[in-house]
């Protein structure tokens, strides 16, 4: 009898490769209880070039981060989650409406867990505005934290609990320039203190500036010295900053 043909070779299935998330998450590490706290989202875009200057693209990227911060409170059920508003932005009516439509969506009983991070805030902002924006977000968000590029930042002239915490974002050339910013940040403790306002560093990037982080009194801090950029917020409380692992190793 005639021998049965072999059977024709399958197609192999061609697998397009997942495009990566547009944002991740950093580890936010409070030293006072040298634990982690919870996790801070952030876009990938950042860490090869400048965010845009620009209003409209900003927000288009908040609402980008707002989405994944609402999926990941799904899965995640571990410590704080920070996402991030632009100053502008959370001002402008337009603009107000589309974060409002995005955060209808909120599970209220995250709203614990949540803290809106506002970012490109003027030195001088304006209570006014910082109360016109605690009234919008707080419905979903239970803390407020503002991040600022100048140390100097007048923190006396605000009013008691319309901020939960001030986060000083280094963004020196050199380490040097660095630690002058953490120096001139931690001057201004007592003022915090009298604020109850917690001072946070973001951006950390080396051993040295973790160090002075501590030696300032800084309660919590967060950047490539702490956690790579994630794909998922931290799970647990145990763990060491990097830049301390890799210290001890």
């Amino acid at each position: 009898s005639a021998p049965t043909p072999a059977p024709a070779p399958v197609a192999a299935k061609a697998v397009t490769p997942q495009k990566p998330a547009d944002t991740g998450w950093w580890g936010v590490y409070d030293l006072s209880q040298s634990a982690f706290v919870g996790s801070s989202i952030a876009m990938r875009a950042d860490l090869v070039g400048p965010p845009p200057e620009d209003d409209a693209k900003l927000l288009k990227r908040d609402l980008v981060a707002l989405t994944d911060v609402q999926a990941a409170l799904k899965t995640a059920s571990f410590g704080e989650i920070q996402a991030s508003f632009g100053f502008w932005n959370l001002i402008t009516p337009a603009s107000q409406e589309s974060y409002k439509a995005r955060l209808s969506r909120y599970p209220l009983d995250a709203r614990p867990r949540l803290t809106a991070s506002i970012y490109g805030a003027p030195r001088e902002a304006s209570i006014g505005m910082l109360q016109q924006m605690r009234a919008l977000l707080s419905g979903a968000f239970a803390a407020m934290d503002l991040r600022i590029t100048d140390p100097t930042f007048p923190v006396q002239g605000l009013p008691p609990e319309l901020l939960e915490s001030v986060t000083l974002v280094l963004s020196g050339e050199t380490e040097h320039d660095r630690l002058k910013q953490i120096l001139k940040f931690a001057e201004r403790k007592s003022a915090y203190a009298a604020k109850a306002v917690m001072q946070c560093v973001a951006n950390v990037s080396s051993t040295v500036e973790l160090e002075a982080c501590k030696a300032a009194g800084v309660v919590r801090v967060q950047g490539p010295a702490i956690t790579d950029l994630m794909d998922s917020p931290v799970a647990a409380a145990d763990g060491a900053p990097l830049a301390l692992a890799k210290s001890a190793a």
